[in-house]
């Protein structure tokens, strides 16, 4: 179990902007889940702390992180959406939520704006959520938006992290004036908050963690669809925060694309595969919460709403030939599988998926992974650099529980090629139980039974300029 933080203010680095549709009729069904969040870890070392007894083998286990949904109010017409030809439409009627959801993070631009109908309808219903606040937007009414927020929704329904009732704020685009009048306002209320400190899509400028916002418990940066150098940099961001004691809420999101609102800009994969790194790599960092964002971000096709459709790549200069599917529900199921499924028995047909989905590469190492008749074949590009170089895909997703009497079997034609299960807390097999130089490897679980394992992922760890290897006989059970 993690530890609970006490009731301090709360910072997190989560993507541009704010928040804006609602919600399907129903609350966050997701039982005993604690409000607080437990300690920050990187993706292979586990939280410290008293693990108590093992869990029951036998039994399903529902998802550790609980969700949290930005809610964005982009009007549909305005969005990337509306202007394909022919045009995709939403749906669902705009009042909809999506599911799963333990917390919503409502985009507000004050008293009259369509954010405080949204939070009042979500009180209305027992739905936990918090204002995302437009600081910059706002900066002129800071102190009285501050009061209006604490009477209203800081209250015993609010969304809460270690205790406190939690308000989000876009920081990063603040002017200094009304980041002050935030602190001094945050300094008058009744009791502490957890107030998280956003900023934008784009990197975090270098010495970001030496200029913490004062009171801000901590803050981190958005886990998105970022590789190669660009993962490497946000991995030392997140490392700085962890040194410097900053919790990080990691966010997942589509790909998305900014042509609307920027002439020229890069548009990413419309299609799922953004939207699936993003979250597994959310939930392989999460300590208690992962930011799904965004229902109603059509502006800019962030959108998880379900949308109809027909396929279509025009205009070319909105969607720069990239066809544009209308997934109907599957962004939304999508999230589902891997945030809202409970893990069972191990999946009888692991490696089986039909395309292997790249989760991380090291600056300078490329590769490419692919099924085959007899296996996964790899193939490793390495232009130097320094050791633990490696690139990781995503084997399996499906969550399950480690049986009581259970081993991980497979043949590989390389020491440099392994296996490696993600388990909940965020430790990895490899770091627990390295894996030998053998060819044919066996590593006994019965040590791990009952733990909860998020994925299988395989793992090429670079050693040459250029190398090819395989993996065979996977096998997962008895």
């Amino acid at each position: 179990m993690r530890s609970a933080l006490p009731s301090l203010p709360l910072a997190l680095f989560f993507a541009v902007g704010c928040a804006g549709d609602l919600e399907p009729g129903s609350a966050p069904g997701r039982q005993g889940r604690p409000d607080a969040v437990g300690l920050p870890a990187d993706a292979t070392t586990a939280d410290a702390g008293d693990l108590g007894a093992p869990p029951d083998a036998g039994a399903t286990q529902p998802p550790t992180q609980a969700v949290w949904w930005v809610i964005r109010h982009d009007p549909w017409a305005s969005g990337v959406r509306a202007a394909l030809r022919p045009p995709h439409r939403p749906a669902l009627p705009p009042e909809a939520l999506p599911e799963p959801a333990d917390g919503f993070l409502v985009e507000w631009a004050g008293p009259e704006s369509v954010g405080e109908a949204r939070l009042v309808a979500l009180r209305a219903q027992g739905l936990p959520a918090a204002a995302l606040y437009d600081l910059p937007a706002r900066a002129d009414d800071v102190r009285a938006d501050l009061g209006w927020l604490a009477s209203r929704h800081l209250g015993p329904e609010a969304l809460r992290l270690g205790g406190a009732p939690t308000l989000a704020v876009r920081w990063a685009d603040a002017p200094a004036g009304a980041r002050a009048a935030w602190l001094e306002g945050l300094s008058t209320l009744p009791e502490p908050i957890a107030w998280i400190a956003t900023v934008g899509d784009e990197a975090v400028p270098p010495g970001a963690y030496g200029v913490m916002p004062v009171g801000a418990y901590g803050h981190g940066p958005d886990q998105a669809t970022a590789s190669g150098d660009a993962a490497a940099r946000l991995a030392r961001q997140r490392e700085a925060a962890r040194a410097a004691g900053v919790l990080w809420l990691p966010r997942a999101r589509p790909g998305v694309n900014r042509r609307l609102l920027q002439a020229g800009a890069l548009v990413d994969d419309p299609g799922p595969a953004p939207l699936a790194r993003s979250l597994v790599l959310a939930r392989r960092a999460a300590r208690g919460v992962v930011v799904v964002d965004g229902w109603g971000g059509w502006r800019d096709d962030r959108q998880l709403d379900p949308v109809a459709g027909d396929t279509t790549d025009r205009p070319a200069g909105l969607t720069s030939g990239r066809a544009y599917a209308g997934p109907g529900a599957d962004r939304l199921a999508l999230v589902g599988d891997l945030l809202g499924t409970a893990a069972g028995a191990p999946p009888a047909d692991l490696a089986q998926a039909p395309e292997l989905l790249a989760l991380f590469e090291a600056p300078g190492v490329s590769g490419h992974a692919e099924f085959d008749e007899r296996g996964v074949a790899v193939t490793l590009v390495d232009e130097g650099g320094a050791d633990g170089r490696r690139m990781e895909w995503l084997l399996d997703a499906r969550p399950f529980r480690v049986p009581p009497t259970a081993s991980l079997r497979y043949g590989r034609t390389s020491a440099s090629l392994a296996l490696d299960l993600v388990f909940a807390d965020g430790q990895r097999l490899l770091a627990e139980a390295p894996a030998t130089a053998d060819r044919s490897v066996v590593v006994d679980l019965a040590p791990f039974a009952g733990r909860r394992v998020e994925e299988v992922a395989l793992v090429a760890f670079a050693g040459g300029a250029r190398w090819q290897g395989r993996i065979d006989g996977v096998r997962l059970g008895p």
